[in-house]
This record gives C-alpha cells, structure tokens and sequence, in this order.
C-alpha cells in the first residue's frame, strides 16, 4: 500500500486469497507427516523411509493441487465474482502468476518442514529468513516499477528458490528420490482433461453448465491415470481406509477400490 495504493492492494488481496488452498492442501498433508518423520530421526538407517514417506506426500499434493489450480485458472474471473466483487476482475490478470507460486510454495512447505523435522533447525531457519530476505530485495522495486505485478513476481521467483534450496537440502541428507515417472503421468491428464475444459469455455456461456463439464474434466483426469498406470497399491490401501472410516460411501469406495485393484494387479 505504501508503494501503490489501498485500491491495488485490495485487488492483489483478493487474488492471493484465492490461491491459498493450493498452499494449504500440502501444508495439511504433510502436518501428519512431520511426527512420522521426527520420530524416524531417532532411529538408525531409516533416511530410506523418510525419503519414501516424503515422496508420497509430494505425490498425493500435486494429486489434489493440480487440477484445482487448472480449475482455478480456468475459471478465474468467475472465481473473483463468487469470493469479492465484479468490480475485482481486474485481478485477474495476476492469477497465473500466483497459482504457479501458491503451487511451488506448497510443495515447497513439504521439503522445508521436513528440514526441521530431521533436526536441522538452523538450515530451516536460515532458509526461511534468506527467502524473506529474497523477497523483500525483489519486491520493492518490482512493486515501485510493475505495481502488484511486481509483488506477483517477486512472489514466483522467491517460491522457486525457496523450494529448489529446500529440495536439495532434503535430497544430500534424506537421498531422497521423488517420483517423477508419476509427476509426469499427473502433467500429462492434467493437460488432456483441463486442455478439454479449456475448449469448451469458449463455446459455453451457461455457468452452471461450464461447472459440470468442470466435474466431468476432474472425472477425466481421474480416469486418465489409469491408463497411465499411476494408481499404486498404495491408493488401494487408502481407499480401504476411507471405506472403514466413511460408511456412508461404502459401496462407492468398495466399487472403485476393487475396479482399481484389477488394475493395479494387471499393471504390476
């Protein structure tokens, strides 16, 4: 505010709000993750369980967060209606920006936490202020030169480094190994089902319409990782947990877990 003024702060405000459940969704993850992770610091040779642990929580967040960001992206403006006002569509301009860094922020969070749950408190710290440091030093400038343009940036750039210093870090203590067979079987259905969703916005003005050609795109993509063999045992084993603790969905999740269980069988 003090760079631009109120008005430019409110419509960035609205825009940052928005995307903060592509932070939160890996943050809520990985919350039940770091007393797993502490706890196996005690304990001799298990970086390898570590390493496993933290890759799953790093599969299961771009899972969920990638096609709520296309979702997001997609339908921005209609977003900004629903949450503000009209008269805050402007911002919209600066969504593709924050989503890329709400997403890289959140997975971020995943290597970063983990960093003090091993006990490397000082690395967590130090990374944390030299990322505000980062922050700052590009903000202010960029803010003065590109209004909240230059926040968005200066948001990106500091997400990025954030992560890829985290992730390092990570990687030369835990050997930790991320699944990027399965990352790329996420990008691909991601593009395919939401490149789908993306056509037919233009031909469609109806938004109720526009929402269940949305909830069919998220059952394309849901349907694409099948082919793509992404489903693991493992996605059984949590499918049997939900079955257990929903009973309200019983026979759905039984359905879909046994429908995925011959196809995990045949692809293994």
């Amino acid at each position: 505010t003090a760079l631009t003024n109120p008005a430019v702060t409110g419509v960035y405000t609205v825009e940052l709000i928005l995307t903060s459940i592509l932070v939160v969704i890996p943050t809520t993850l990985n919350s039940a993750l770091l007393p797993i992770i502490s706890q196996l610091s005690t304990e001799k040779n298990s970086e390898r369980r570590q390493s496993y642990l933290i890759g799953l929580v790093f599969r299961y967040s771009l899972f969920i967060i990638l096609p709520l960001a296309m979702t997001l992206l997609i339908f921005s403006k209609t977003a900004i209606v629903i949450f503000s006002r009209i008269e805050y569509q402007a911002a919209s301009q600066f969504l593709p920006l924050l989503v890329i860094g709400s997403v890289v922020l959140g997975i971020g969070g995943v290597f970063l936490d983990n960093i003090y749950a091993i006990g490397r408190t000082k690395a967590n710290r130090n990374i944390v202020i030299t990322m505000t440091l980062v922050f700052l030093v590009l903000a202010f400038p960029l803010i003065y030169i590109f209004s909240a343009l230059g926040s968005a940036i200066a948001y990106v750039i500091s997400t990025i480094l954030l992560t890829l210093i985290s992730y390092l870090y990570v990687k030369k203590h835990l050997r930790l190994t991320l699944p990027w067979r399965n990352i790329s079987k996420l990008v691909i259905s991601t593009i395919i089902s939401f490149g789908f969703l993306y056509g037919i916005t233009f031909l469609i003005q109806d938004i109720i319409i526009k929402f269940l050609f949305a909830v069919l795109s998220v059952l394309i993509y849901l349907l694409l990782l099948i082919p793509l063999k992404f489903y693991t045992a493992s996605d059984i084993k949590i499918l049997e947990f939900f079955t257990e603790k929903l009973p309200i969905l019983n026979k759905r999740t039984l359905k879909l877990k046994n429908l995925l269980s011959r196809f995990v069988e045949k692809y293994s």
